[in-house]
């Protein structure tokens, strides 16, 4: 659903190229570093979901790929960003794009297809199973990780229990800012926690104890 709703973004991206204006990009790098530098801090978010393999990697059976993928997804993601940015800002111009809470939807909405009237009826059709996948992936590490860290036993209650408190937490968030506020949140400890991932992986180099790998033999 995921890679479904990249095609649709891209084939919107495509009927829209005509009427995009590349002068509103000039001058490019106005703002210099310390701009580019304070809005890479919002854009951290949309990187994360990488680090699950450290939790989910005792699971995964094909190992040595597990790594090419991830890197793989993050190269997917960049691009798409990238071309975002470039499309909606040439679409809307700055100071209209500043005031558009979710751009991608506006532009969908501001496209006149000969006989589909709603376009942006459409995106929201591919845009929420996919964002639906993303959010039960992370659902489901949470749940993975707790159900190892505690032991738990019985998983059809405590499943029922996790998606309760899931609920309730998620109703706890009132307005987008502060959902903006919790995103702030998350974008530190997610930064924290791959920083921390890295030093692991240096450290390997270092010291190399740890648990020895399966060898199977034929019986």
């Amino acid at each position: 659903m995921i890679y479904i709703f990249l095609v649709f973004c891209f084939i919107l991206f495509l009927l829209v190229f005509k009427d995009l204006r590349f002068n509103f990009l000039l001058p490019i790098g106005e703002s210099g570093l310390e701009g580019i530098k304070t809005s890479f801090s919002s854009c951290i978010f949309a990187f994360l979901g990488y680090e699950i393999i450290s939790v989910i990697y005792p699971e995964i059976t094909n190992k040595p790929k597990a790594m090419k993928y991830a890197l793989g997804t993050n190269l997917i993601t960049t691009i798409f960003y990238l071309l975002l940015v470039l499309v909606t800002t040439s679409f809307f111009g700055e100071e209209m794009l500043k005031r558009s809470l979710y751009p991608i939807i506006k532009l969908s909405r501001s496209y006149k297809a000969p006989i589909i009237e709603r376009v942006d009826l459409i995106f929201i059709c591919f845009w929420l199973p996919a964002m639906a996948m993303a959010t039960r992936g992370h659902f489901s590490v949470a749940y993975y990780s707790i159900h190892k860290l505690l032991k738990l036993k019985k998983k059809a209650i405590h499943l029922i229990l996790f998606t309760v408190i899931t609920i309730f937490l998620s109703e706890i968030p009132k307005s987008n800012s502060q959902l903006d506020s919790y995103n702030n949140v998350m974008i530190v400890f997610g930064t924290s926690f791959s920083v921390f991932l890295v030093i692991c992986y240096l450290l390997s180099f270092v010291r190399r104890k740890g648990v020895k790998p399966h060898v199977y033999k034929d019986i």
